[in-house]
């Protein structure tokens, strides 16, 4: 692997009925030589990384 780029869009829905919604698209770019299978590995290792994590789970806010 030579190269990775990741690209994030941001949108954010507003319904009167349900309110706002959050919508994050994910596209993850691996540059070189790469087998399918190591493509889809670290594909599978970045859904699993702390910010991906705390972005698909749910985030409390503590105040000092």
């Amino acid at each position: 692997m030579d190269r990775v780029e990741v690209k994030l869009r941001h949108t954010k829905k507003v319904d009167p009925a349900e309110g706002e919604t959050d919508s994050i698209e994910l596209e993850l770019l691996l540059g070189g030589a790469l087998t399918s299978e190591q493509e889809r590995r670290l594909r599978e290792i970045a859904d699993h990384c702390p910010v991906h994590r705390a972005l698909t789970g749910e985030i409390v806010i503590a105040h000092a």
